[in-house]
């Protein structure tokens, strides 16, 4: 549901490659990866490189053509599951069961090298133990930080930048394929500001379209509907926790991509007609820290994560 919602507004997603082909590789990477789909098999890999070289983008075209079942898959990042106990209690229970389809279950574990020292060790016994049943995918920006245990134990595959040229192009596709008018010194601009990092370039560019142009600053059509519709509906929503948990990734999402002017954001929400008022004191107290706030997504998503306290402890005292 979540992965449906941003890939119709969001770019980065919509416009992810979905096959090996549209993705730029080495050669040598290109008929390793065709292979290891040919055989549905693959050794436990270790992909390292900057942001948008194309890692992740290859780890899921990889497990999508390997993996036959969602149950066969467990999906981590290390930025928040990296602790011991995350590895005994969910990444052990998970790997120690039988496959679902009969074959191997699979492991993506993204921003690998945020994994604790000690976390480290103890997946590194529990990669020999269960190789047998399961595969672990890691991805990281420096692979430095991940110990040598774990490295000798994977295949590992460096990601380099994107040639500038092929960025140029992918962007300019896309721009033409939303209908966007645009100068080539806006994008050149942006490519020279984000280079290499052809996710952040991409979401930049999208943050920048209004009325189908693309503008030098600003908050485009498409994030500000976003987030007001998904503060709209997190206020309708309690107690649908799974709604709460869809709308709350969203809004991280569309913040973590693009250069999101907040004041407007605080301003656009509080003149909605279709946020309640309660939610609406909340955006205002928020507002009026935001000058204040060196970190303005945080003070963005404490804003939002207010919204879901108040909502929930109202319906609580309605229920009385």
């Amino acid at each position: 549901m979540v992965e449906a919602i941003t890939e119709k507004f969001l770019w980065v997603e919509k416009y992810r490659p979905k096959t090996l082909n549209d993705v730029v590789l080495p050669t040598d990477y290109r008929e390793i990866f065709e292979k290891y789909i040919e055989e549905k098999n693959i050794p436990h890999l270790l992909f390292y490189g900057g942001p948008g070289s194309g890692k992740t983008t290859v780890a899921r075209i990889l497990i999508n053509s390997i993996c036959e079942s969602k149950l066969d898959l467990l999906m981590l990042n290390g930025s928040s599951a990296n602790s011991v106990d995350v590895i005994r209690n969910i990444v052990e229970d998970f790997v120690s069961t039988s496959s679902n389809s009969g074959k191997i279950k699979i492991i993506y574990y993204d921003e690998a090298d945020y994994i604790t020292h000690n976390a480290q060790a103890a997946l590194r016994n529990i990669i020999e133990i269960f190789h047998n049943n399961a595969r672990f995918i890691f991805t990281c920006n420096y692979i430095s930080k991940i110990n040598d245990a774990i490295q000798s134990r994977c295949q590992s595959f460096e990601f380099k930048q994107l040639p500038k040229e092929y960025v140029k192009e992918h962007v300019s596709k896309i721009l033409k394929n939303e209908n966007v008018e645009y100068d080539d010194t806006i994008v050149d601009n942006l490519i020279l500001t984000y280079y290499p990092d052809i996710r952040r370039i991409i979401g930049m560019l999208q943050s920048r379209v209004k009325d189908n142009k693309l503008i030098t600053n600003g908050v485009g059509n498409a994030d500000e509907s976003m987030i007001i519709s998904s503060i709209r509906d997190l206020c309708k929503s309690f107690p649908n926790k799974q709604t709460i948990k869809e709308k709350v990734k969203v809004v991280h999402q569309v913040i973590s991509n693009c250069d999101i002017d907040y004041k407007l954001i605080y301003q656009k929400v509080f003149e909605s007609p279709e946020i309640p008022m309660w939610a609406k004191v909340i955006v205002n107290d928020y507002a009026n820290k935001h000058e204040f706030c060196m970190l303005q997504a945080m003070n963005f998503m404490s804003c939002i994560y207010q919204i879901i306290q108040s909502g929930n402890d109202l319906l609580k005292a309605m229920r009385k």
